[in-house]
């Protein structure tokens, strides 16, 4: 039976590669929106005595084609910094020995923003230059550097209730992507003008409104992925272009409970939109809105990358333990 890897996420850091995971992610997604497709479970429970929303998560993740599965156990915190800690485990498929050990952060982090940027190349216009993004934390940074990939961006306006926390963002990553940025005074400030919006919050009841966004605007909101969570108004969501990650989801916990809609909000998943089988916009004036609470079938494929270039590797490289 082959060791155990450990990988920190120092190591993760180095063994994964964006580009090349956002193909892998395409094709779970897509084959996430098959019929008979293992529903995203998950179970969660509030961690008592703590913030409000600060919970612990089990993930049970599944891909067809893949010969392994994950488990994630994940701690969500508001008040910490970093707010997501936990690990994930990978398993063989047949025999369910365990493969690997690895931090959850960055693969949680990094597979949340090119899921967005995956539905924003699919969603958003084209000519997309202007970016707001609303918080300024592990997800305000993830995100602006997965659009990077997919969409030549020009300016960006970051708005955080904390505006520090904004300013530090904009002095960290203004050089690393070349382009003009600037910090928002509040939310309306910050979205006015903007082609594509990414909110990224806490927020507990709706932060962004029909009547402060352009038409033609994309939005990907992925603050919403625990009931109680809320940053979509019901209107704004009602005359866009809604697609979710999982149906189910986004209505227990995610845009759409927030907003207190149900499925008939939903147009498509986003499995479905990237197989061509449903449309992701259909003219240059409409608002599109991708609503991702995210999902098992997303932790696998970054996991398999990091092992199997780690099993790869020269075995000094990584931790390696008996099984």
């Amino acid at each position: 039976m082959p060791p155990t890897i450990l990988l920190s996420a120092h190591d993760l850091e180095q063994l994964l590669e964006p580009r090349a995971l956002l193909a892998d992610l395409r094709a779970a997604l897509i084959a996430y929106a098959l019929p008979g497709a293992l529903p995203g479970q998950r179970a969660h429970s509030p961690i008592p005595a703590s913030a409000p929303h600060s919970v612990m998560m089990v993930f049970p993740g599944l891909v067809p084609g893949i010969p392994a599965y994950t488990v994630k156990i994940n701690a969500k915190r508001p008040t910490a910094t970093p707010s997501v800690r936990g690990l994930v485990a990978l398993f063989d498929l047949e025999t369910g020995a365990p493969l690997a050990v690895m931090d959850s952060i960055v693969i949680t982090r990094l597979r949340t923003a090119l899921v967005g940027a995956l539905a924003a190349d699919a969603m958003a216009r084209p000519d997309v230059s202007t970016v707001a993004v609303l918080g300024a934390g592990v997800q305000g940074r993830a995100q602006l550097r997965a659009l990077a990939l997919v969409r030549r961006l020009q300016s960006v306006h970051v708005y955080d209730i904390h505006p520090e926390r904004a300013a530090t963002l904009i002095g960290e990553m203004r050089s690393e992507l070349g382009i003009e940025m600037s910090v928002a005074a509040n939310v309306e400030d910050a979205v006015r003008g903007a082609d594509l919006v990414v909110a990224a919050t806490w927020a507990q009841s709706p932060i962004i409104f029909r009547n402060m966004i352009n038409s033609g605007t994309h939005i990907t909101a992925i603050g919403a992925d625990e009931p109680g969570k809320a940053e979509l108004d019901a209107d704004l969501i009602r005359s866009s272009r809604f697609v979710c990650d999982d149906a189910a989801l986004a209505v227990s916990m995610g845009a759409l409970a927030g907003a207190g809609l149900g499925a008939d909000a939903i147009h498509a998943t986003l499995g479905e939109v990237l197989a061509g089988r449903q449309p992701g916009r259909m003219n240059d004036r409409e608002v599109t809105i991708f609503g991702s609470v995210g999902l098992p079938c997303q932790d696998l494929p970054a996991a398999w990358m990091a092992y199997q270039r780690a099993a790869a590797a020269p075995e000094s490289t990584f931790a390696f333990h008996p099984a």
